[in-house]
């Protein structure tokens, strides 16, 4: 019963939490920063329209050059049919398509690669014991 053999869709590490992943555009930073609202309110547009999921779970964390980096976040959703692991997969499938809804944005149109970023998991402290106080000399 292994299904549809689709390379699995769902990643095994996939909690449902939310999802960070950078997508880059070919276009210049200084060309966006002059207009950064109109930028960011359109790649949400973009981003959302093109995974068919509300522009609530589309955050747009910060815009860095190197090209454009655009640190987007998925947010969970109760009840939502797509985690925001499944949402950053299918972006990601998206960008490497010639040719995809994500390609027809206003901006992503020029989306040249998104990177998944990998949930900053809190390393777990080890039990270190506390130094001992300074002796009063």
């Amino acid at each position: 019963g292994e299904g549809m053999g689709m390379g699995g869709a769902e990643p095994d590490d996939d909690d449902g939490g939310d999802r960070d992943c950078q997508l880059k555009l070919a276009l210049q930073i200084r060309d966006v920063a002059a207009m950064i609202n109109e930028f960011k309110v359109g790649v949400k547009s973009d981003v959302s329209a093109c995974l068919g999921i509300p522009e609530e779970r589309v955050h747009i964390l910060r815009v860095a050059p190197g090209s454009v980096i655009v640190l987007l976040r998925f947010s969970a959703a109760a009840a939502a049919p797509k985690t925001p692991a499944m949402l950053v997969n299918e972006l990601a499938a998206q960008a490497s398509a010639p040719s995809s809804r994500l390609k027809e944005g206003m901006f992503t149109c020029q989306a040249v690669s998104v990177t998944p970023v990998p949930p900053t998991s809190q390393p777990t402290p080890k039990a270190v014991p506390p130094p001992p106080p300074p002796k009063p000399v």
